[in-house]
């Protein structure tokens, strides 16, 4: 059997080979120390932190305090649909301010009322949730900004059956 010789240059590549991968085994034990001592201070960091947000507690109320002073109001469904149904009283009493001018100044539908009169039913009808009342031309009713017409009103009492149930607690 032949004896086999290893070449000098293939002895020279594994040494070196060795060497890299004793190298990078010592690199990875520093990295792995280094991790684990960053570790340690970053536990010891947050223990230290932790300790110092004790003397804050007693003022957590305060603040839930404050921010629950900063929010809005709890606003009551009725106290909604009475200002929108007073508004719609409003409305009305433009529409018939209007429609006794146009009668007056014989105006056709479609005409518009001049300003002074305009001026003279805006000064008496207003919002009372701020919308602005548009008092339109003659044959169209008048609209809020915030409640819309009368007609729309009708119709939104119609659809969730609020007719039916007044006629029904009138009758008993």
């Amino acid at each position: 059997m032949p004896i086999e010789i290893e070449d000098p240059k293939d002895q020279g590549k594994k040494k070196a080979k060795a060497a890299e991968e004793r190298k990078a085994e010592a690199a990875e034990k520093r990295r792995k120390k280094i991790a684990a001592a960053a570790g340690a201070a970053e536990d010891e960091e947050l223990v230290g932190k932790k300790r110092e947000l004790w003397p804050l507690i007693p003022a957590i109320p305060v603040v839930l305090a404050v921010v629950l002073s900063l929010l809005p109001e709890r606003v009551d469904v009725n106290e909604i649909e009475l200002e929108r149904s007073r508004c719609v009283n409003q409305l009305r009493t433009a529409a018939a301010m209007k429609a006794m001018k146009a009668a007056e100044l014989k105006l056709q539908e479609g005409d518009a009322l001049p300003q002074n009169e305009l001026d003279k039913i805006l000064s008496e009808v207003k919002c009372p949730g701020g919308g602005i009342i548009d008092v339109r031309a003659v044959g169209y009713e008048p609209r809020c900004s915030l409640h819309g017409t009368f007609s729309e009103w009708v119709q939104e009492q119609q659809n969730i059956g609020y007719w039916d149930k007044a006629l029904k607690d009138n009758t008993n």
